[in-house]
């Protein structure tokens, strides 16, 4: 039998507890095989990529009106796509303007966005999201600070993340108003948030504002892997154009052989998303998660981020259907370990801090018992321990002594992201010749690709930028292997004048 496919099955066979993406969790929605219904582009299947009307393009029509939007553009490649579709719209305009594109940039974006802005190059400065250490993570782009930044340069867009994957969410209608009264368009990264479309927490802006939402529909809907699209809101009667500028760019990044079974996928989640059945889901899920924390947060040492009544709430909005927690005696990756191990429970990603859990439409009460109780018996484990030894919480010793040991959120908080310093662009970095190092060696060195542990994704390094040792240090805090290569330009070039907003 082909390896990757024994592989799979035999995943799928096991009795786990699914809590990562797709957001199908294994449930079955199309109904039929998905070799019957995977065809190519023919009379009556459409183009992706072609703006005059097809049954892709009416498909679409349904989704935007659905949402309240002005345009939906299906995707095939995931939001990674999408991004570069809206990073490749904003690069013409800027060229129609006879200058390369320029983007102010939250700092937290995913390197989807920066490898795009490479491959178009362009240039972005950037703002850096209030932090929360004793998270480690970002909690939202602030519209005080946007507008600084807008006063202070003319740029082609803004590009923000929101939610993260921590679930953080920036205030939409605060800062599109910000971007449309500097006439500059709102591309967002909310690829986590395609459930909350429908129901008014995500797509709420000023609608005076131009603003492109890239959506990841296989993270949280019930779309196959891949499956994505892109809601526009666009004033002044520019729609067409827009959204053949965004086709236009995706056929540049995109594959001319789409799936046609996923983008059929796609279509049934939007389709049961926007339903009144679906929304009810939503809400239910909602309601199972809030339920989730505040129960969670009542375990002796389990800490729950955004538990109601505690101080392990961020002060920011968070995604009402993700879910963040953290254990005393351990660190994120040996927490998330024990319970796949142990319980049967697989979470979407660990840090040095977190353990972050998808939780859908398609979980169900059972689900959430099933998730509370090894939440429960992994608190007692590792707390067990730590009662009983000792040396710190953190020593080898603890369950699975071959797993890493560290900090959880009662632990001292991890410094903020370092801001590296630029020395050449995204482009020129990426192009340049380059040589591999470990990355404990190289402080000092130019980056020649993004330092991104993934997930979450988000650059600690650019390429371009110096890496120091308080970014090794940042990552070693982080979990990060220091002994990892990384790619670092062979040769230093100039330091660019360009200074970096902040």
């Amino acid at each position: 039998m082909p390896k990757l496919y024994e592989r799979l099955l035999t995943r799928a066979a096991r009795d786990t507890l699914r809590g990562h993406m797709p957001g199908h969790k294994g449930v079955p929605r199309l109904g039929v095989p998905a070799e019957t219904i995977d065809f190519t582009e023919l009379s009556d299947t459409g183009d992706l990529y072609d703006p005059e009307p097809n049954v892709i393009r009416e498909a679409e029509d349904e989704a935007a009106s659905a949402a309240g939007a002005d345009f939906c553009v299906y995707s095939a490649g995931g939001s990674t796509l999408v991004i570069q579709g809206m990073l490749g719209t904003a690069a013409r305009r800027a060229a129609e303007a006879g200058h390369t594109l320029r983007v102010l940039a939250a700092r937290d974006a995913h390197r989807a966005f920066f490898a795009a802005l490479g491959m178009l190059g362009g240039e972005a400065d950037y703002i850096y999201p209030e932090y929360n250490n004793a998270w480690n993570i970002s909690v939202g782009i602030s519209a005080d600070a946007l507008l600084r930044a807008l006063a202070a340069r003319e740029y082609d867009a803004v590009y923000i993340t929101s939610p993260t994957y921590y679930g953080a969410m920036s205030d939409i209608p605060a800062i599109s108003a910000a971007c449309a009264d500097a006439g500059v368009p709102l591309l967002v990264d909310a690829a986590h948030g395609a459930h909350l479309v429908w129901d008014g927490r995500l797509f709420d802006l000023d609608r005076r504002c131009e603003a492109i939402f890239a959506l990841s529909a296989h993270k949280t809907l019930s779309s196959l892997g891949g499956g994505a699209f892109a809601l526009g809101n666009v004033p002044r009667g520019r729609v067409p154009e827009v959204k053949r500028a965004m086709l236009e760019s995706m056929r540049l990044f995109g594959s001319s052989s789409p799936s046609y079974a996923m983008l059929a996928s796609l279509d049934l989640a939007l389709a049961e998303a926007a339903s009144a059945a679906g929304r009810a889901s939503l809400e239910r899920t909602a309601e199972r998660v809030r339920r989730l924390r505040a129960e969670a947060a009542e375990t002796p040492g389990l800490r729950v981020l955004g538990a109601p009544h505690t101080i392990y709430n961020v002060g920011a909005m968070l995604d009402p259907c993700r879910f963040v927690c953290s254990f005393d005696g351990a660190d994120g990756h040996a927490a998330a370990a024990w319970l796949e191990r142990e319980r049967g429970v697989a979470a979407e990603m660990a840090d040095a801090r977190s353990v972050v859990f998808i939780m859908t439409a398609s979980d169900t009460e059972e689900t959430f018992a099933r998730l509370l109780a090894a939440l429960r018996a992994c608190a007692v484990a590792f707390g067990a321990h730590a009662a009983k030894s000792d040396v710190p919480a953190a020593s080898a010793d603890a369950p699975g002594s071959t797993e890493r040991r560290g900090a959880s959120a009662a632990s001292a908080p991890l410094p903020a992201m370092p801001r590296p310093e630029r020395v050449c662009g995204v482009r020129r970095a990426m192009f340049a010749p380059s040589e591999r190092v470990p990355l404990a060696a190289a402080a000092g060195r130019v980056a020649a690709d993004a330092i991104a542990p993934y997930p979450p994704g988000i650059p600690v390094v650019l390429p371009g930028e110096k890496i120091s040792q308080k970014t090794i240090a940042f990552l070693s805090g982080i979990g990060y292997n220091v002994s990892t290569e990384v790619r670092v330009l062979s040769s230093a070039p100039e330091t660019e004048t360009r200074e970096e907003q902040t």
